[in-house]
């Protein structure tokens, strides 16, 4: 399937890109490359990707780069044979804040 990058998402990936790039002067081309290998991936078995969100008629797949920590977020068009990046988001959870004392 031939993989979009919807323009929110492209600019999310150039945000998290150039925050990589700032910040891990060891492995620079890391973010690039484990990003590369997931496109490919998405494109080859859309569907394996487990399922986000069903939302009147859309589903939302996601896709974790370990390494970069971060998720895709996905439409597949079986029609158009298009798979749509739509989103990313950081996959690092903050904890749940502690209740008060009393």
């Amino acid at each position: 399937m031939k993989v979009i990058v919807a323009p929110r998402a492209a600019a999310e990936l150039l945000v998290r890109k150039r925050w990589w790039r700032a910040n891990r002067p060891k492995a620079p081309e890391r973010f690039d490359e484990e990003l590369d290998k997931a496109l490919v991936q998405i494109a080859e078995m859309p569907e394996s990707f487990p399922i986000f969100s069903e939302r009147g008629g859309r589903t939302v797949r996601r896709c974790l780069l370990m390494k970069a920590s971060c998720h895709l977020y996905f439409e597949v068009v079986p029609s158009a044979g298009e798979v749509w990046i739509v989103s990313t988001r950081g996959a690092v959870q903050r904890r749940p804040s502690r209740p008060a004392k009393r």
